[in-house]
């Protein structure tokens, strides 16, 4: 009877036994699913860092491209500002001109208007 009861507990302690193993798998294999996840995860970090750092390498390329935009802008309103002030000079120089022409022009008139009234009233006095 007590080789009966021996064998009884040493199957269960087999089974107990099995029942651990089994558990024990488990874990291990949970553990290395966790691993795999942990992997992946670590992997799309790198990668993720990688992104970010692309993307601000990009960001610092946008920044200086629009510091020489920026200059070459500056440089173009302070050329065409000297063009435009040569312009309005120009303009300036010849509506003056066009003006002391007109008033010439005007001083000629009134010559040419006295000549002529001049010129009819001596043709008037020889007839």
């Amino acid at each position: 009877m007590n080789q009966i009861k021996i064998e009884e507990m040493l199957q269960k302690i087999v089974k107990d036994g099995m029942k651990r193993d089994k558990k024990i798998q488990k874990i291990e294999e949970d553990g290395i699913r966790r691993d795999e996840i942990l992997q992946k995860l670590l992997e799309d970090g790198m990668k993720r860092d990688k992104t970010i750092q692309k993307i601000l390498e990009e960001i610092e390329e946008l920044k200086q491209e629009l510091i020489k935009q920026g200059n070459t802008l500056t440089r173009i309103e302070v050329e065409h500002g000297e063009k435009l002030n040569a312009l309005f000079d120009a303009y300036k120089f010849h509506s003056e001109k066009l003006q002391r022409h007109e008033d010439r022009f005007e001083r000629n008139e009134k010559i040419i208007d006295r000549n002529s009234n001049e010129i009819i009233y001596l043709k008037s006095m020889i007839q």
